[in-house]
């Protein structure tokens, strides 16, 4: 799965999703994908983000204008207006390169992270305490009040993360008075 697959619908994105959980061993339902291809048909090439919880893929799409785009740059031949046929013809391609070994796979591996991800989560950490500290100290807000406020959004960041909810319904939860 570390090359560019061809999506004609929205039930080859569902099927490309079980397949690529299965392929890296991961539970599908403790995933977390973004919101998918804008349309079909594309390509779509993804990357497990190592040591995420749960975990989380991302993906890159190649949409029929890219593809033509692309292929008018490194001087292919027209392929015309049939949009399948561009996305499918780059695929093929791609597949063909990758298999007889003229080129390097996709997406490879990219370098283990996590002791830098822990630095800047510790960071930051760091940072969110001074700031409630100094908004206590200053009589900002109030232990209590945070606390109120800390446990609304952790409710409000479990529910979006479960229903896998856009950033405009998230605001819309997150105005709502208590």
């Amino acid at each position: 799965m570390s090359t560019l697959s061809l999506l004609e619908s929205r039930s080859d994105w569902d099927a490309y999703r079980r397949q690529l959980c299965q392929h890296v061993g991961i539970d599908h339902d403790a995933t977390r994908w973004g919101n998918g291809p804008a349309g079909f048909p594309c390509l779509v090439l993804s990357y497990v983000v190592p040591n995420s919880a749960p975990h989380r893929i991302v993906s890159c799409y190649v949409y029929p204008d890219d593809a033509r785009r692309l292929l008018s740059a490194a001087g292919g031949a027209a392929i015309g207006p049939d949009m399948v046929a561009v996305p499918r013809a780059l695929a093929e391609a791609m597949q063909h390169r990758v298999q007889s070994g003229s080129a390097v796979p996709v997406a490879s591996p990219a370098p283990d992270r996590s002791a830098e991800l822990q630095a800047t989560l510790q960071s930051v950490s760091a940072h969110l305490l001074a700031l409630v500290s100094e908004m206590i100290s200053v009589g900002a807000t109030s232990e209590e009040r945070y606390e109120k406020a800390y446990s609304r959004y952790l409710a409000l960041s479990d529910r979006v993360l479960a229903e896998r909810a856009d950033l405009p319904s998230v605001l819309d939860a997150a105005r709502k008075p208590e």
